[in-house]
């Protein structure tokens, strides 16, 4: 199955580095329209909720958005 231009997209860059403050790697505050936008990026079926690849993608972005140099075999293992 090939890969949409999309989902391409998706998987070259990580949404939530854009969060993060680039020298201590702590999240920001957020705004509740920020919030939103996050859960509208990961729930990409639009049905409200975050479910299984929605998840899994989610979940591999936050540890990956930390830095990828910084993350273990284990995270990447997944990643490649």
């Amino acid at each position: 199955m090939a890969q949409s231009k999309e989902d391409t997209n998706r998987a070259n860059t990580n949404f939530l580095r854009q969060f993060r403050d680039l020298k201590t790697r702590e999240f920001k505050q957020i705004t509740a329209a920020q919030f939103m936008d996050v859960w509208n990026h990961y729930d990409t079926d639009g049905n409200g909720f975050i479910e299984d690849k929605e998840l899994d993608d989610f979940l591999l972005e936050l540890v990956t958005s930390v830095n990828s140099s910084d993350c273990g075999l284990e995270v990447s293992d997944v990643t490649t």
